[in-house]
């Protein structure tokens, strides 16, 4: 154990220890309290010049409306104001860095003791997730917090979070106004900024101490609003509408998944947003540097597995049996991949019928006919198909190498690249059929990409060293695609091998999480990978037909999506 781990497991044990206090900030003369530690000891405290209440904060009040359901912000004229401790991060970092463990954790590592106090990688990405969300409808984000606005800054920077916030007034502010009412100083806020750029018609104040709404703590609650009454034009009418912090999810530490979705969704206009910023909050950890230096899969996956597990996805949901009909305006897709030369004996109906490649066992052209016959004698009116790694002679780049190895003869007119022409020209007389190579086609409006790419993996078709060069194609990936194909799965998604290595591609994963989030990706090539999995925004399906030992006993899978267009 580094001294830097060690440094914050005392760090935990230093805040099981605390009291529970009220604000560190009294509303009389702005001087902070003293707090205790459960051993006896006290935390070291600064005093700040206590200041008279001004005349501003002295003639404003919050007077309480009739509780209904949760109203639509509008994000142009609201501010977002956020508590710190407790609040945007999930410690007391204000206490905690004057405790004995806390000050030697934040001394050995100030990176890892600031990940520790906003709740470590993965709740750091959700909030910058959230941050971004709000701030890009218009809202102003403001921190009014009875921490230190120096600490407050640092931590922000360490988290990756201060360019996203507009505002940060701590206790220095709030002893210069003579007030610790967070209402009050709120009201303040509200006449400044109606000052600097326009009216401020909305505030949505979260906090983890209900004692700092206008309201008893007992009685504040998610949705309460109060009006504001003021001598100053430029605030009165404001109205504040109450996030008590982790209410949803019974008063934890720190604004909740939950919390962050609700909060995005007062300001989602039109529906389709709030899906797209619940989306955007349900993303995944980012993949760790450390990881795109190891050369084995497998390992790489034990690094990302660490902030990253998918949630396996039951079976039934995704076969014709157990999911139903499509909903009126959908559209039905069938996923098949790996059918090795076999013609299923059942494929459900639906709209669009997809192939991950692999149709053949190595491509011959008598291969590649057979299965163009049995492919384009399905009832689908649409077929979305790309190859993989056995289809040799769709990789006319590399079919004079790997065509003799399997020993298959070459054109008597123009050797292996005739043969290949010949094998993509029956490929493209398929009835209803597109052939995707890095190429992209749409569906009533949702937009399906294809690419048979995938690692070297026993030098066959369409295989690329890991790296840059595997990048190179996934970049290809428009970021609006709906429905992402590639005969390869992911890191991590669908490509557990018996032996129990992986053999997924990090830089597709990597694309996928960062850039393109699509709600559906879907991969064949690693049999005993069939199944489903999600990492929260993106749908992973492995559609292999066949099993390890090449019997076509897994049934298609199949899902729906919104059509777009009529």
């Amino acid at each position: 154990m580094t001294c830097a781990h060690a440094a914050l497991d005392a760090l935990a044990g230093a805040r099981a220890s605390l009291r529970p206090t009220k604000s560190v900030v009294t509303k009389g003369d702005g001087s902070r309290t003293v707090q205790q530690l459960g051993d006896g000891s006290e935390v070291v405290v600064e005093k700040l010049t206590a200041v008279a209440p001004d005349v501003f904060t002295s003639a404003v009040r919050w007077v309480a409306e009739p509780r209904g359901t949760l109203p639509r912000l509008p994000a142009a004229s609201t501010l977002l104001v956020l508590d710190f401790d407790c609040t945007l991060a999930a410690l007391h970092m204000y206490t905690l860095r004057r405790t004995r463990e806390g000050a030697a954790a934040r001394a050995a590592d100030s990176a890892a003791f600031f990940s520790k106090i906003f709740g470590g990688p993965e709740r750091i990405a959700k909030l910058q997730a959230f941050l971004r969300s709000v701030r890009s409808k218009g809202v102003h984000v403001a921190i009014v917090s009875n921490g230190l606005e120096e600490e407050i800054g640092a931590a922000l920077a360490s988290a990756g979070i201060a360019e996203l916030v507009d505002t940060v007034r701590g206790s220095e502010s709030q002893a210069s106004a003579g007030t610790a009412d967070k209402p009050a100083y709120i009201a303040r806020l509200c006449a400044e900024r109606g000052d600097a750029t326009r009216d401020v018609t909305h505030v949505c104040f979260a906090d983890d101490d209900r004692s700092n709404f206008p309201a008893a703590a007992a009685e504040a609650a998610i949705g309460d609003t109060w009006r504001l009454e003021a001598a100053d034009a430029r605030v009165r009418g404001t109205r504040l509408l109450a996030w008590p912090a982790g209410a949803a999810e019974g008063a934890e530490g720190g604004l909740s998944g939950t919390d962050l979705t609700g909060i995005v969704g007062l300001f989602a206009e039109p529906q389709r947003e709030s899906a797209d910023a619940a989306a955007e909050l349900r993303r995944p950890p980012p993949i760790p540097e450390r990881a795109f230096k190891e050369s084995d899969p497998t390992t790489a996956w034990q690094v990302v597995g660490v902030t990253q597990q998918p949630t396996a996805l039951p079976l039934a949901q995704f076969q014709a049996d157990g999911c139903g009909p499509p909903a009126a305006g959908h559209v039905r897709f069938v996923a098949i991949s790996d059918t090795h030369g076999k013609r299923l004996s059942s494929v459900p109906p639906g709209d669009v019928l997809l192939h991950c490649g692999d149709f053949s066992n190595t491509g011959r052209p008598e291969e590649v006919r057979q299965f163009c016959e049995w492919f384009g004698s399905l009832p689908h009116p649409r077929k979305i198909l790309i190859a993989g790694n056995h289809d040799l002679a769709l990789h006319g780049e590399s079919y004079a190498d790997t065509g003799p190895r399997f020993g298959h003869p070459p054109d008597p007119d123009g050797g292996y690249a005739g043969a290949s022409a010949k094998a993509r020209a029956l490929v493209d007389a398929i009835p209803g059929c597109e052939y995707l190579c890095d190429s992209g086609t749409s569906v009533r409006g949702l937009r399906v990409w294809g690419s048979p790419w995938q690692p070297e993996f026993h030098d066959w078709a369409f295989n690329l060293p890991r790296g840059e060069a595997c990048r190179a194609k996934w970049r290809l990936i428009p970021v609006e695609s709906d429905v992402v194909l590639t005969h390869g799965p992911p890191l991590g998604h669908g490509d557990l091998c018996s032996g129990g290595h992986r053999a997924g591609c990090l830089d597709l994963l990597d694309e996928l999480q960062t850039r393109v989030r699509p709600a559906f990706h879907v991969s064949g090539h690693i049999h005993e990978g069939f199944g489903a999995c999600s990492d929260g925004a993106t749908t992973y399906l492995n559609a292999s037909s066949c099993t390890l030992r090449y019997r076509a006993d897994n049934a298609p899978l199949v899902f729906d999506l919104p059509a777009r267009e009529e």
